[in-house]
């Protein structure tokens, strides 16, 4: 599951707006020294100039207009971005899309009850009335795409930017923003994104529509079917998709949530093809891929998979055991802790593949030969020379030890700042401290003083609201051990210069026992249980704050909130930036030596921006004397089942079906095709992401990657990285078969 890790980060730290040069330098975008064989997530603005000819060669049937243009209709307009975090496919003139199971998860999970748990037993609306809203969940088309280079940087070195320069620059993105919103008209929104670290700029106009239901999923049985064993693996048999549709007003246009909208009549709907694939297949993949970081330094690389990485996994396989045991003990705790497990697993896992693949390729050992290699040319050439190719002064020899020196600095706070992340905002009762401490900022800017004013109530209205939703998702006695797991990790692996003086103090005062220090906090706590925090709402109804300002979860988290504020961003945001200076430069250095080498080209890593990459249906080999085929079946699901394991339970639906060989026209062989593997190279973001053939036609959803390929993010591997795909055959089958929803598929065009 690709985009579950990513998709909450994203939405956590990085705001829908434009992105402006040294103003985001932990999510700066950079680009790679070359592309390999068929890697890379390409601009479709660029397909026709760049790629298209490779395209054909590997039997792409269509113009590049068709695949993507500005000015008329193309597969661009089916493709939309999925909550910032995914991405989805319009299967029908009626706005119907479809995404992932694992990307529509979080709102199953919404409108499951014990009495209906949509997510154990599916849901398939029968008609429209029965199609569920989806508070803040949006979707948005990329209308155009445009690169704004020259009106953002004329007359600017983007490595060389004054204060003066840099208010320039900012004016310029605020002046061509209200322009394009205004050339583009109501209901869109302009997306800034700088590409190959700032030295190009990319403009997206977007139309977001905020009305978005859900209509299908498949029982878990099926949707998440394998879990956490067989995730990032191949074979795979997880039928991983789920349906939604988008509303519109009575004009076709983006609306919030309203009983009059309608179906969204899109410009572009997918056709559907039932045809099957064979090995050597063309494939192109569509959609809104996260963050790569291909080309970093050995250093830098170094430090994710030797420190980052591993200290990461750590603490989450402690999390887990205890989140893991909970799930068993009750079935009410399963459904709490669903959405969580799946979520903390997600990165858990691929941060492992990851390490073991970056091992396996030797990239560390390959990036410190390609920086001894651009030392050498930096050294053997003249500063006119190197002038004359850039078109700015540059001093590159100083280039690699900058990537060392500032590697080294970096490290000096990197863990400490995924630790806040990952024990402190990754902590339930922590991370829930920040609402109440909203709530009490609010309360003091308004004078929250008895009897409360009207603005008062309102945002207490709203604090009971998000307590209801947080104690329906969080049990005490499991919180209070994953508060002692966190706070002991912290302690334990980040250097004493950044223990803040309240989390010294309690541990002291418990003898370093953080069993006893977490129950102690969640004895005196206001925030431990649904009661409790009740009471506390009351007082703040009184316009009392001074005892919920004073309690001890609220006041940990506040130094943990004022330390990484004060001092791990500034210094992390300083350090990436210098490191990302240095990282441009030597990246900047590598394309004008390579210019006029045409069988050298390059992509900009992932940025959430709209991209396609381009592959062939292909199994692999893992390992020596082992050969994967490229496709999975039915069999292998039924083949699996073991109704004491969960996530090996299949349904008996499906069962039924099997052995009956109700198979419909989805039969092959005896069988249902479940999922197949191609080269494309993706990535988080990439999930529920078309997968189309040679004509465009939608042939699958894109799902995940197998384990020995999860590196593709650092480096790739034509002969490893595979993307696992679920084959639209088995989509129909389930939602004809098992969900016996004729009505959806009869909206489809299918071939």
């Amino acid at each position: 599951m690709q985009s579950r890790f990513f998709a909450s980060f994203f939405r956590s730290v990085v705001p829908r707006s434009v992105v402006m040069a040294g103003l985001l330098t932990i999510l700066s975008i950079a680009g790679p020294l070359a592309a390999r064989a068929d890697e890379g997530m390409w601009l479709p603005l660029y397909l026709d100039k760049l790629n298209h000819a490779r395209m054909q060669a590997l039997g792409l049937q269509l113009p590049a207009d068709e695949v993507f243009s500005n000015d008329k209709n193309s597969l661009k307009d089916a493709i939309v971005w999925f909550n910032g975090g995914c991405t989805a496919e319009v299967i029908s003139k009626n706005g119907l899309i479809l995404t992932n199971h694992h990307c529509g998860f979080t709102e199953i999970a919404n409108h499951s009850t014990l009495q209906h748990n949509y997510l154990q037993d599916g849901f398939w609306a029968q008609d429209y009335k029965e199609e569920l809203p989806n508070p803040g969940l949006t979707v948005s088309f990329v209308r155009s795409m445009t690169n704004v280079t020259k009106n953002l940087l004329e007359g600017l070195d983007p490595y060389n930017l004054s204060d003066a320069d840099k208010a320039t620059l900012r004016s310029r993105v605020a002046d061509l923003t209200k322009s394009l919103n205004k050339n583009e008209g109501k209901g869109t929104e302009v997306l800034i994104r700088p590409m190959y670290y700032g030295t190009e700029y990319y403009a997206f106009v977007l139309e977001t529509f905020r009305d978005v239901r859900l209509v299908g999923a498949p029982p878990s049985g099926v949707g998440k079917f394998g879990g956490d064993t067989d995730n990032w693996m191949w074979p795979r048999h997880t039928g991983d998709f789920s349906i939604f549709r988008i509303y519109a007003n009575k004009n076709n246009q983006s609306a919030t949530y309203s009983a009059e909208n309608v179906p969204y009549q899109p410009q572009r709907s997918l056709t559907i093809s039932v045809q099957g694939i064979q090995p050597g297949d063309f494939t192109m993949v569509y959609g809104f891929p996260g963050r790569t970081q291909e080309y970093i330094s050995s250093y830098q690389l170094e430090l994710i998979t030797e420190v980052q990485n591993k200290y990461k996994i750590n603490l989450r396989t402690q999390r887990l055991k205890v989140i893991d045991a909970a799930m068993a003990s009750a079935p009410s705790l399963r459904l709490m802790y669903a959405d969580a497990q799946a979520t903390i697993a997600n990165a858990w896992k691929k941060w492992q593949g990851e390490n073991k693949g970056v091992a396996r390729l030797k990239t560390l050992e390959a990036k410190r030969k390609e920086e001894i290699r651009f030392a050498d040319w930096a050294g053997s050439n003249s500063a006119e020379t190197i002038s004359n190719l850039v078109g700015h002064n540059r001093n590159y020899a100083e280039v690699v030890p900058s990537l060392a020196r500032w590697t080294d600095s970096l490290r000096t706070v990197a863990l400490a700042t995924d630790y806040y992340r990952e024990a402190i905002l990754g902590n339930g009762l922590l991370n829930f401290a920040t609402t109440w401490e909203d709530a009490l900022k609010s309360m003091r800017k308004m004078g929250g003083q008895a009897p409360a004013p009207d603005k008062v109530a309102s945002r207490l209205k709203s604090l009971s609201a998000q307590n209801k939703e947080y104690y329906s998702q969080h049990d005490e006695a499991v919180e209070r051990q994953l508060l002692a797991i966190c706070l002991r990790a912290y302690y334990l692996d980040i250097s004493p210069a950044f223990h803040t003086p309240e989390l010294q103090k309690l541990v002291k005062q418990h003898g370093g026992d953080f069993d006893k220090l977490a129950a102690e906090l969640y004895a005196k706590s206001l925030l431990a249980n649904a009661t409790t925090a009740g009471k506390g709402l009351q007082m703040l109804l009184k316009g009392d704050t001074s005892k919920i300002s004073k309690d001890p979860a609220l006041v940990l988290f506040r130094s943990f909130n004022r330390q990484y504020a004060s001092t791990l961003v500034p210094r992390y945001q300083r350090f990436s930036q210098q490191l990302e200076t240095a990282t441009g430069l030597m990246l900047e250095g590598n394309r004008a030596k390579n210019k006029e080498k045409s069988n050298i080209k390059y992509y900009p890593d992932a940025n959430s921006t709209l991209r396609v990459a381009y592959g062939q249906v292909n199994g692999y080999s893992p390992q020596d004397g082992v050969q994967y085929k490229h496709y999975t079946t039915l069999d292998g699901v039924v083949a699996k089942h073991n109704p004491d394991i969960e996530e090996f339970n299949v349904p008996k639906g499906l069962l039924d079906l099997h052995a009956s060989k109700d198979y419909g026209r989805y039969a092959v062989n005896g069988t249902v095709p479940v999922a197949f593997t191609a080269s494309n190279h993706t990535t988080g973001g990439n999930s529920g992401s078309p997968v189309l053939d040679a004509r465009g036609r939608l042939i699958g959803t894109n799902f995940d990657r197998c384990w020995e390929g999860t590196m593709s993010d650092l480096q790739y591997d034509k002969d490893q990285c595979r993307n696992i795909v679920l084959d639209v055959r088995y989509t129909l089958f389930i939602i004809e078969k098992l969900g016996r929803c004729q009505r959806l598929i009869d909206e489809m065009n299918i071939e």
